[in-house]
């Protein structure tokens, strides 16, 4: 994995985030997009990311909506997690539904950060549902 893209209107999320990759990974290029918009402006950069983390609240616009759009720009070969700190069952449904997309909620603490972006390197593409 050399590239991440962090789609969310948390800047302190999204900082924790980076700096748990770069304790893990230093390697790994991080851009941030404080929302929909600008993350498929991100996402016409001639290198796709290997994984994108998606915010699913964020203002204006609906993190499934947003999903779509991502899928629409890039294709399904694009590694997607979906996170927040209150999904509904609406949400974790439609995201079970997708390929190569899934669903952590926010850690509290920067252990279980370091615990999620460790996996998130190690791990394989999700398996395609039949």
């Amino acid at each position: 994995m050399r590239r991440v893209l962090v789609i969310d209107d948390s800047v302190e999320d999204a900082l924790l985030l980076e700096l748990a990759f770069q304790e893990v990974a230093p390697a790994v290029e991080i851009s941030h997009a404080l929302d929909g918009q600008q993350a498929l402006q991100l996402l016409q950069a001639p290198h796709a990311p290997d994984l994108v983390l998606l915010d699913l609240h964020l203002p204006g616009q609906q993190g499934l909506d947003l999903l779509n759009a991502l899928r629409a720009q890039v294709g399904d070969e694009v590694r997607v997690v979906c996170w927040s700190s209150s999904a509904s069952p609406r949400e974790l449904e439609a995201i079970a539904r997708r390929e190569n997309v899934a669903y952590v909620e926010k850690p509290l603490r920067h252990e279980s950060m370091l615990i999620l972006v460790q996996g998130w390197l190690t791990s394989t593409p999700y398996p395609r549902r039949a």
